[in-house]
């Protein structure tokens, strides 16, 4: 397992979406993306995650498809999940 600080992780996940290419990344604009140490309970049963199994990331929100218009409306989110991608 190779550990890094969380500020280190950070720029791994910013220097990686800087590398998607701009046609892809235009559609991601407003999508946030969020750091995070591991799943939550919740977050593994709420997708059918088995005992013993992890998730590296999470999207949360509502897809493009989707989306309606209103304040009560959070951006949609990717969650990467520091400890198990370490892992």
């Amino acid at each position: 397992m190779h550990v890094v600080s969380g500020k280190q992780f950070e720029k791994f996940v910013h220097d990686g979406i800087a590398a998607i290419p701009e046609k892809f990344r235009a559609k991601i604009g407003h999508m946030a993306f969020i750091v995070e140490g591991e799943p939550t309970v919740e977050q593994l049963e709420e997708n059918n995650i088995p005992e013993g199994e992890t998730l590296l990331g999470l999207f949360e929100g509502v897809t493009l498809g989707e989306e309606k218009s209103g304040p009560w409306n959070l951006p949609p989110r990717i969650v990467i999940f520091k400890k198990p991608t370490e892992e």
